[in-house]
Order: C-alpha cells, then sequence, then structure tokens
C-alpha cells in the first residue's frame, strides 16, 4: 500500500490541473499530504505555477511551468548571448556572472553592488544559468558593474550595452550610469523600460564621459515590478576611440581561481605570462616604478583620491604588509588601502619632503600609493625596513631563495676575508722581514673598546707578528690619557697589562686634570687616541710606566701635545733629573724628548705642570731595529662619529706622525646605536677612511666587522652594517674582515655560557681567553698566510 502511495503522489501533478487555486484547494481530499499540483497562472506570465499540500493547505513553491512563449524569449536571450559573444564585439569579462557566483569580488572589485548573485539551478534563476536577483519589494535594484579599464574602454569611446532581464510584472526597467573614481555619478542616467513581464531584451548606445571609471547597469523594480532579475549584459564596442578591435571573448582581467588549482601547459600561449606576473621574481629593494606612475596627479592623503596637479605623480598601488616598517625617500602626501583598494588612512607631506622617514603600515592595509614629484622621479625610492638606503633602480629579479646552489661549487665556503690582496704594503714589508731584509712594518688599531683593551685581540697580535717578524722598532703608542669619566678606563699602550686595578698604579694623575677622551673634548680630543689630559695648576703631575726591553726595546721617544700659548712642563725618567720643556704652539704638535739613560723592563716617565696651561697626549717610544711596530689607537666607547669629531688637521698630524703602513680599523658596536642607522655608520665610514687616505694615500687600510653581540634593544643589525661596510671597503679598496663567519651565525651560538663560549658575560664584548684570540687569528692570517 505505501509503494502505491507514492506512485499515487508522483503521478497527481501529471493527471490533474487546476484552472484556479479555489477549485485546487476544494479538491485538497484528492491531494496527498506533501504532493505538488498545478494552478493555471493568473496574469499569464507562465504556463502553470506549482503548489504542495502542506497539511491540507496548499502553499506555493514558487516553481512554474514555463509558458511557450517565455521558453521562445529564454532561447532567443541565450542565442543572443552566443551571438554576441562570437561576434568579436563583447567586451565585459563574464556578461553570464558564471564566474563571479564563485568569485564575487574577483580582482579585488565590487562587480554586483546591489542585488543577490544566485546560482542557475536555484529557484530565482528564470534563464538556466546565474542570476543577480532583487525585490519583491517597490525599488529594489539588481547592478552589475562594468569596470571600464577592464574592458579597454576610455572616455570618449561609443559602447553598446545589451542586457537580458526579467521581471515578475510589468513596468520594470534598466538604467545605466556612469560613476567616477569616488563613486559620483556623471550626468544623467539613461533609462531602458521593459515592454512586458517576464524576459526582455534591452539596448542602448552611450558615449564615455570624461572621468568616468565604471558603469553600472541596473535592473530597477518600479511600481508594482516584484522581482527582478539581471540575466545578462554584454558591452561592446561601437566606435572605440582607442581600441578599434577587440577580442571576442577577451582574456580575464583578474586572477581566476582554478578548481584543481592547475593549468595546463598547452592552454598557455607562448610569452603570454610576463615577468611582473610570475611569482619566482621578486622585486628589489625600491618597490616604486617610476614607469608606473600616474602623471599630472597627486595622492590625497585625505581620501586615497588622485587629484590634478601637474607638478607631481601618484605612484601605483604597491603591496604591503601591515605592521612592517617601510621607508620613502621623498615623504609627500600617503595613502593606505585594503585588499580591494579602499581607502583606509593617510599621512600628510612633511615640510621638507626631501627628508626621508619611516611609515609603519596600518592594521588592514595591503596597499600603499604616495605622491611623488616629477623633479625627484628618477631618485625615489620606497623600500622595506626603518633606514633610507642609497638608490637603486626598481627592477625585478630571479628569487634567489629559489636557486639550489649546491651545485654551484661543492667546494665553496662563504669567505670570512675579502680582497686581502689590497694589503699590498703589509705583505711585502713582511716577505721582506722573513727573508731577512731590513724593514719596518708599522700597524695602528682604530676602533672601540674592541681593540683598546689589548688583550681582546690586540696584544696577542702584536705578539705574534713581532715574535716571526722581530720587535726592533719600538713598543708604540702609549698614551697620557683615561676616559672622561671613568678612571678604570685607560689607554696605555699595546703591551700594557688589561687589568684596570694594575693599570691605576702604572698610571696615575695628581690634581686637577680634565680629561677628554672619544668625542668628549675638555677642552680637546686631538690626539692619536682621541685621549688629551689638560691642566693648569702648577705641581699637576701624571705618570705612566712604558713597556721596554722585554718587548722588543726602543732607543728614543717622541713627546705629542696640544700647543698652547703658555705651557711649561718638566719630566723625568725613573726619578731622574728633571727637564724642563715648552709645550706652547697650536693644534696637535709632535717633539723629540730624551729616552731614559738605560732602557729596562720598564721605564717610568713623571711629568709636571709648571706653568700656563697644558695639554698631552702620550708618548711615541721607537727603536731603529727592524720588525713590527704597533701603535694601538683605539678608545673604548667610541664611534666614527667619535673620531670624525677631531679636528680633520689635527687628526692629519697624528697619521702623518705615526707613518702607518698598515690601517687595521674595528668599529660598529657603539656605531650600531647612533641615530641614523646602518645609512650614518656607512656615510661615517666613507670619511673616515676618507681622512686617512688624504694623509696615508699608500697604506693599506683593512676594516674588521664585528660579528652581532647579544643586546636585544638594538636599533639596526649588525648585518645590515656589515653589507654597507662591504660595500665601502670595495668602494675605497680596502681588505675585508666579517667576524659574523669566524664567531657563528646566531649570537647564541657563541654566547656566554653556550657551547662555544667566545663572548663575555656583559653580551657585547669578546671573551680575551676565547673570542679574542679568533679575531687574532682572523687579521694575523689575512696579513701573513692568504
Amino acid at each position: 500500500m505505501a509503494k502505491n502511495d507514492e506512485v499515487r503522489q508522483n503521478l497527481i501533478p501529471l493527471s490533474r490541473q487546476y484552472m484556479t487555486l479555489i477549485d485546487a484547494q476544494a479538491d485538497i481530499a484528492n491531494i496527498p499530504v506533501g504532493a505538488a499540483t498545478y494552478v493555471r497562472s493568473a496574469d499569464g506570465s507562465s504556463l502553470a505555477d506549482e503548489y504542495i499540500n502542506n497539511a491540507g493547505t496548499l502553499t506555493a513553491t514558487g516553481r512554474r511551468m514555463p509558458a511557450q512563449q517565455e521558453v521562445e524569449q529564454a532561447q532567443s536571450a541565450a542565442e543572443s548571448a552566443a551571438a554576441s559573444a562570437a561576434s568579436g564585439l563583447n567586451v565585459l569579462f563574464d556578461p553570464l556572472c558564471e564566474v563571479l557566483l564563485s568569485n564575487p569580488t574577483i580582482g579585488g572589485k565590487t562587480h554586483v553592488p546591489l542585488g543577490i548573485l544566485t546560482a542557475s539551478l536555484s529557484t530565482n534563476s528564470k534563464l538556466g544559468f546565474p542570476a543577480i536577483v532583487a525585490g519583491p519589494s517597490a525599488g529594489s535594484v539588481a547592478a552589475r558593474t562594468a569596470w571600464l579599464s577592464d574592458c579597454a574602454i576610455i572616455a570618449g569611446d561609443v559602447i553598446n550595452v545589451k542586457v537580458t532581464s526579467w521581471y515578475a510584472n510589468v513596468g520594470g526597467r534598466v538604467a545605466f550610469v556612469f560613476r567616477n573614481s569616488s563613486g559620483t555619478r556623471l550626468g544623467t542616467q539613461q533609462l531602458q523600460y521593459a515592454t512586458a513581464a517576464g524576459v526582455n531584451r534591452l539596448s542602448i548606445s552611450l558615449t564615455v564621459p570624461s572621468g568616468a571609471v565604471r558603469l553600472d547597469i541596473r535592473v530597477e523594480n518600479t511600481a508594482n515590478a516584484g522581482l527582478v532579475e539581471l540575466a545578462a549584459a554584454f558591452v561592446m564596442t561601437a566606435n572605440a576611440i582607442a581600441n578599434p578591435s577587440v577580442p571576442g571573448r577577451p582574456v580575464s582581467p583578474y586572477p581566476v581561481p582554478l578548481s584543481s588549482n592547475v593549468v595546463s601547459t598547452a592552454s598557455i600561449q607562448k610569452q603570454a605570462v610576463t615577468v611582473d606576473k610570475a611569482a619566482f621574481f621578486v622585486p628589489g629593494k625600491n618597490l616604486f616604478d617610476k614607469s608606473a606612475v600616474t602623471t599630472g596627479y597627486y595622492v590625497n592623503n585625505s581620501t586615497g583620491n588622485l587629484i590634478a596637479n601637474a607638478s607631481y605623480s601618484a605612484s601605483d598601488y604597491m603591496p604591503v604588509i601591515a605592521g612592517q616598517n617601510y621607508t620613502q625617500s621623498y615623504s609627500h602626501q600617503t595613502a593606505f588601502y585594503d585588499a580591494n583598494k579602499v581607502y583606509i588612512s593617510g599621512v600628510l607631506a612633511l615640510g621638507i619632503p626631501t627628508t626621508p622617514r619611516t611609515l609603519t603600515i596600518p592594521a588592514g592595509a595591503v596597499y600603499v600609493r604616495m605622491t611623488v614629484a616629477n623633479t625627484v622621479l628618477d631618485t625615489t625610492q620606497f623600500e622595506k625596513g626603518s633606514e633610507s638606503t642609497p638608490y637603486q633602480a626598481y627592477s625585478l629579479y630571479l628569487d634567489p631563495t629559489l636557486i639550489d646552489t649546491s651545485s654551484f661549487n661543492v667546494n665553496s665556503v662563504p669567505e670570512y676575508i675579502e680582497r686581502e690582496y689590497q694589503l699590498r704594503v703589509t705583505r711585502m714589508k713582511l716577505s721582506q722581514l722573513e727573508s731577512g731584509a731590513s724593514a719596518i712594518l708599522t700597524i695602528g688599531i682604530f676602533g672601540d673598546s674592541w681593540p683598546t683593551q689589548p688583550n681582546r685581540f690586540s696584544q696577542p697580535l702584536a705578539k705574534a707578528l713581532r715574535a716571526k717578524y722581530g720587535a726592533g722598532p719600538g713598543v708604540g703608542w702609549t698614551s697620557f690619557g683615561r676616559h672622561a669619566t671613568s678612571e678604570n678606563i685607560i689607554n696605555g699602550n699595546v703591551f700594557s697589562p688589561s687589568s684596570s686595578d694594575v693599570l691605576k698604579t702604572l698610571f696615575t694623575w695628581t690634581g686637577n686634570w680634565l680629561f677628554s677622551y672619544s668625542g668628549t673634548k675638555n677642552p680637546t680630543n686631538s690626539s692619536p687616541d682621541t685621549a688629551v689630559v689638560t691642566s693648569s695648576t702648577p705641581g699637576d703631575a701624571l705618570k705612566a710606566t712604558v713597556p721596554g726591553t722585554s718587548d722588543g726595546g726602543w732607543s728614543s721617544c717622541r713627546l705629542g701635545f696640544v700647543g698652547t700659548s703658555d705651557g711649561v712642563i718638566r719630566y723625568n725618567w725613573d726619578g731622574g733629573a728633571w727637564t724642563t720643556l715648552n709645550v706652547q704652539g697650536s693644534g696637535l704638535l709632535f717633539v723629540d724628548i730624551n729616552p731614559p739613560a738605560t732602557v729596562n723592563a720598564s721605564n717610568v716617565i713623571n711629568v709636571e705642570v709648571v706653568s700656563g696651561t697644558v695639554s698631552l697626549c702620550g708618548i711615541k717610544p721607537i727603536g731603529t731595529g727592524s720588525g713590527v711596530r704597533v701603535h694601538k689607537l683605539g678608545a673604548s666607547g667610541s664611534s666614527l662619529a667619535s673620531w670624525l669629531s677631531m679636528d680633520a688637521t689635527d687628526f692629519g698630524k697624528a697619521l702623518a706622525e705615526m707613518a702607518l703602513d698598515t690601517v687595521i680599523i674595528l668599529t660598529g658596536t657603539n656605531d650600531q646605536r647612533i641615530t641614523g642607522g646602518a645609512t650614518a655608520f656607512e656615510a661615517n665610514l666613507r670619511a673616515f677612511i676618507a681622512r686617512i687616505r688624504a694623509t696615508l694615500p699608500g697604506a693599506d687600510i683593512l676594516f674588521v666587522m664585528p660579528c652581532e653581540n647579544e643586546r636585544t634593544d638594538n636599533p639596526v643589525t649588525m648585518a645590515s652594517m656589515a653589507a654597507r661596510a662591504r660595500t665601502v671597503a670595495s668602494d675605497l679598496n680596502c681588505a675585508f674582515i666579517n667576524l659574523q663567519y669566524i664567531f657563528g651565525e646566531n649570537p647564541a651560538d657563541y654566547a656566554y655560557g653556550s657551547i662555544h663560549p667566545w663572548f663575555a658575560s656583559d653580551g657585547i664584548h669578546p671573551d680575551p681567553a676565547t673570542g679574542g684570540y679568533l679575531i687574532k687569528d682572523a687579521i694575523y692570517r689575512s696579513m701573513t698566510y692568504r
């Protein structure tokens, strides 16, 4: 019986139709619950409407049995669509909304501004393919946006627009509205009225007005039109100014997702994929492409819109990452946009736009556009990071991370030293010494606390070189100075002990001395190592202990001082007879003084102020024998800016007095924290080397870059500074050592307490007993073995 009931339910709709709903309801006893039946359409828009027995009450399902006229109209509309697509004139992407159904915001744009896009098999799609539906309440609109640039249509073009629409009742219409980039309507909307209920095909010819970026095609419910649908829209060129011919079905202007994420090779035309569309190409550091600007406009930071101004150009939409820092070299009005290129926020121009600035990308931002003066288009840069680096033209590069370099050279390893061949004078003189010839190699080591504390590397390096090549030329510069505020930081010389407690017994100052050091001038830091002691009190005294015969011996001595108008001192060796000396003059000066009567393992020079103001630097004990002389010229806490603060003329005098063959510079730890970051570091390094070259054009220069330390608040990484230093060394013909390769890839690898405890517990300096010897070895090998 159950099976018979099922068959009966299925046969009822086919065997019985009713002229009116009243007739059908009266015969409800013969319509099983849950079964459907048909009733003649009251308005004639269809052959019959479907109803279902819902617990004894007939309820409309919304499905209909179309009339022959409607079938013919739908067939005609489909044939029209096919003809339009094949005619070579259709320029609108996805006119039947087949792609938009699953990708409604494809290309980051709004294509269906009003209404609901529904599938072809749903209740509200009457013509067998997707439709945009609205209603049935009065005033409802189903709309589709045609983006003109995607159709290769510009202002002045004449276009024909064909629309297939459907109306539940008579009285509907189609409105055609051009809008600008702000969404404002341009001119008067054009209207076409439906001639009947059901399917309508409407056509209109339009001229694209100036400033138009889109055309909204609106199927509107007016009066009693009820439910309305926009089924298809075709935009065709009639007399295009810029485009005399267009493809019949243009390639999508948007990246259409593939259901299988695969497209066959045969489906891709040759040269179809351009470099800028390939994921394996990445831009260089400059993200600003001057060839993609909109000339004659600037970006309004308050709205994100483009405003006409012949003096400026607006950049293209440049991809950015929210929360990241980016730096622009030209800092004018800038705006941020979301993934749909909808304005989020903006920033004003700086008072001086040529001043670089760093921007933090706001939440939700995916793109940025910025204003650029036409006069600086060729030098403008927009780059990731918090610093402005030297200009690099926009370009795309093959992503190096995708290249397997393992097969390039199986024996290759990162080079810790580059251009060691630049140590030409160094190699020549060491070769002379190694062969027994008479020669002196004079080395000067500049830098911060790393070389200043001698046991960190400068003393082991000096001892190793002198042990192999000879120690006859003397013990090198011995400073009279100390840190301006800390009595524990005493420069001494390359052979001084490292313990501050011991040093304080070997170097003493009695009285009212002022201390100049690094970049602190009391009143001057004009000295080979920036350390100057000054007093105007007669009787003020200082004592300095100088290494002697145990470190190679010396036979004569030079005193360095900054001349004053009235300064007079006296000095003696080892408590012997006093010798009075005039230390007057201008700027940094050097004068011969008597050496001790006998050079012992160590000798003590005592100096007293006799009258006037005196500013003393130190002494240069020298010998005449062959070998290596090392002047330790560092200053703890110094940066390159500290050295550049010294009077340039006096610095030149110091270099000339030292007569350096080889200049070793090790700095970076303090430069890491100065204002300007890596950019300032590079500029200062270039300036410092230029000063050296000005006085010593033939000297070798070796720049040693520190490895990263363990500070967690460094404003700039040592790696970014190393990249700058490497470039400077290459540009200025200097040898270059990167200690990162020597110590390890990460600070944790060589931190205090790690498996390789090569840093001291302060996390800033190398441990003299371990890391110090790594530095010594790297420099020693670069000078001797390679």
